[in-house]
């Protein structure tokens, strides 16, 4: 959805973003962008009838509800890595603690600069319902804020590996958290992303280039924010309930 033309604050945080996008590459000043999303986990009520040839699998349209998980993921577009956790909730507790597993991965970076967009959560004050007032201070001057403008959060790049995620690894119905943490480590068998939508077709980013800067003229024209992301190569799990993305070197 797309606010009314003249929507003055949509504009500005718009044109913020882009000019964080543009930046060029600095290992110290990494800009990392995140996102969530739920995933309902669903069970079979009849056992499938597997595809044969000629014939499509069939499912039966009835289904029981298991509960929700929420997939976090993180990504640095110039640098082609992508960090992912499945949680069973997403509270600001949730959000905090996967903030600090994303400043851990850039211990000698001077700041990040983290887009995500305006949900409640997304919050200084998660970090100090999380952890105690001198942690939740350091960490957040970790990181510099930058938030997407309200109904434009296909503004960030995070949302788009999101959607490639789901579609590779996770577009079934699923019934158990372990399942899905278990379907995003076999991405690591799989090379599908190379090929799948446009992160997989697009050319690595030129470094602080200014293609982006067409979308000020067409505000509509989304797809233009998919060629700051480099092509991946394949999910690689880390901690029990953290999957990591290493293309070349760890995230």
């Amino acid at each position: 959805m797309i606010p009314p033309e003249h929507n003055s604050s949509f504009v500005a945080h718009m044109e913020n973003v882009l000019d964080v996008y543009k930046r060029p590459y600095d290992p110290h000043r990494p800009v990392v962008c995140m996102d969530e999303s739920p995933k309902q986990l669903i069970a079979e009520t009849r056992v499938p009838i597997p595809g044969s040839p000629g014939r499509v699998a069939r499912h039966d349209y009835e289904y029981r509800r298991c509960g929700v998980c929420t997939v976090f993921l993180a990504s640095e577009p110039l640098a082609g890595k992508r960090m992912v956790r499945i949680t069973e909730r997403r509270t600001k507790r949730d959000w905090a603690h996967f903030v600090e597993e994303i400043a851990d991965q850039y211990e000698s970076a001077v700041k990040i600069t983290l887009v995500m967009d305006n949900l409640n959560t997304h919050v200084p004050g998660s970090l100090y319902d999380a952890f105690a007032p001198d942690k939740a201070k350091a960490l957040w001057d970790r990181f510099d804020f930058v938030y997407t403008p309200k109904h434009g959060s296909w503004l960030n790049v995070a949302e788009i590996e999101l959607n490639v995620l789901g579609t590779q690894c996770l577009d079934r119905r699923i019934d158990n958290i372990n399942v899905v943490r278990s379907e995003v480590e076999h991405g690591n068998h799989s090379e599908t992303t190379r090929t799948h939508g446009s992160i997989g077709s697009s050319p690595p980013p030129t470094h602080g280039s200014s293609s982006l800067g067409s979308i000020r003229h067409s505000m509509s024209d989304a797809t233009l924010v998919h060629r700051v992301v480099a092509p991946p190569t394949r999910w690689t799990l880390g901690a029990p309930n953290a999957t990591h993305y290493t293309p070349s070197t760890a995230f």
